[in-house]
């Protein structure tokens, strides 16, 4: 005796597959780079080393970092797109790791005096801002 396989009326078929769903969704976590950063000013003496850190909590994917020099509104690319590595030119360094970010300026001279911006990209893209002073 043939029997057939126990019909389901489509609301109900509908609303089994919207539990998975839900079910799937709530097992996967929210990923954030949460990036920690240099907040506010640097101050230093001229001729003193600067140090301007971003930590995040995953990956980054690139960095990309300008100096918007004072009474200017433009931003002057220092580095773009680093990945994974060091770089130094001008007098600054940039070091770019796994989850860390890392700008020194070995003997800060008056021209690099201003606020430097950050575009971090990792799961999402960050702008971070710090005022390098002297």
């Amino acid at each position: 005796m043939l029997t057939s396989a126990p019909f389901l009326p489509v609301p109900i078929m509908l609303w089994t597959l919207v539990l998975m769903l839900v079910s799937l969704s709530s097992q996967m976590e929210e990923v954030w780079d949460q990036p920690t950063c240099t907040k506010g000013a640097v101050s230093v003496t001229r001729g003193e080393r600067a140090v301007m850190t971003c930590n995040t909590s995953s990956s980054l994917h690139s960095i990309t970092s300008c100096q918007i020099i004072p009474n200017r509104t433009d931003c002057q690319l220092l580095f773009k797109d680093m990945t994974l590595g060091n770089i130094s030119q001008d007098g600054w360094q940039f070091c770019v790791q796994e989850t860390m970010a890392q700008l020194v300026i070995e003997k800060v001279q008056d021209t690099q005096a201003g606020q430097y911006k950050w575009i971090i990209e990792g799961l999402q893209r960050n702008i971070e801002n710090v005022q390098l002073k002297y």
